[in-house]
């Protein structure tokens, strides 16, 4: 399966999804009949950013590269885990809540500087969702 970024093709390796690392890795199945699996790093140096969406593509924004694919925004969150890390900010752009350094009124500012928006709509369901998931990952921490 190629997966193109910004600058480069790369050639990603073919994983079962039953590898001993499911929790760290995203599975895409590229086609019905042959079984081809890509993976992206949820957690690690490499992690997922957020995706969006623009002109019936998918960009996926990891810490390095950016990958872009063409699938429905709704059949990878089918993929992603369903733990409330992920949330949809706005209609087209799903951002990982590790990733979230600050929210002000509009936007929402990424650790690695990236600004993205948050509808108006969606506005006060991620402050919910961003203080769960903090208070979820301080509980794990600490017992």
């Amino acid at each position: 399966m190629f997966l193109s970024t910004a600058k480069h093709i790369f050639r990603l390796p073919l994983l079962p999804p039953t590898s001993k690392n499911h929790d760290r890795h995203l599975y895409i199945q590229k086609g019905s009949g042959v079984f081809v699996w890509a993976f992206l790093l949820l957690k690690g140096e490499d992690m997922l950013q957020y995706i969006d969406v623009s002109d019936h593509r998918l960009s996926i924004h990891t810490m390095e590269k950016r990958y872009s694919l063409r699938m429905p925004l709704e059949k990878l969150k089918e993929r992603l885990p369903q733990d409330g890390r992920f949330f949809q900010c706005h209609r087209g752009i799903l951002v990982n809540l590790d990733r979230v350094s600050s929210l002000e009124k509009e936007v929402v500012i990424l650790k690695n500087g990236d600004v993205l928006p948050v509808s108006r709509r969606n506005y006060h369901s991620f402050v919910t969702a961003q203080s769960t998931w903090n208070f979820r990952k301080l509980r794990e921490q600490f017992l």
